[in-house]
């Protein structure tokens, strides 16, 4: 009997029951996720038509289309529109100029991954969320907007320097 009987080969393998289903499951989690953010991004920025339809929706299922295929080509997580997409549009963003800003300043923080990859808070999120609350609070109080933050932050952000300054010694 041949060792490799009952074995599927690599790429056959997705032509398997389990492999249909699974790329079945992963098409509607993108399609639903697109299909939802779409919406959700059309109608804050005013996109939508007096149906509530979004015209030139082809368009974009096309661009997520083609992000999810070479992103998964190319194996990176999955690819596709986010309702992130929202704060981008709520702030002004509605040619696509804002998402290649974006991406330059991305392509261009690749450019610190070196430096940032040695400091010690990169390897927890619960580091990042407090230097997240620390930077959220000075950057207002240091532009003059101290108003604009509500006390509990500063509360926090107090609480965080002395647990990081005094009782861990330092970051």
């Amino acid at each position: 009997m041949s060792p490799r009987r009952g074995r599927q080969c690599g790429p056959c393998g997705l032509l398997s029951a389990g492999g249909v289903l699974l790329v079945l499951a992963f098409l509607f989690v993108d399609l639903f996720d697109t299909a939802g953010t779409l919406i959700g991004v059309g109608r804050l920025g005013g996109f939508l038509d007096p149906e509530g339809r979004l015209p030139r929706a082809d368009r974009a299922f096309a661009a997520d289309a083609l992000g999810t295929t070479v992103g998964a080509a190319l194996g990176t997580s999955t690819v596709t529109s986010y309702i992130e997409s929202a704060t981008g549009v709520e702030e002004g963003g509605r040619t696509g100029l804002t998402a290649l800003v974006v991406a330059l300043l991305f392509i261009a923080a690749l450019f610190f991954t070196p430096v940032l990859g040695a400091m010690p808070l990169t390897f927890s999120i619960a580091n990042g969320i407090a230097l997240g609350i620390a930077s959220h609070t000075l950057l207002h109080l240091f532009a003059g907007r101290w108003r604009e933050v509500h006390p509990v932050m500063y509360l926090l952000t107090a609480a965080l320097a002395a647990y990081y300054g005094f009782l861990q010694g330092g970051p």
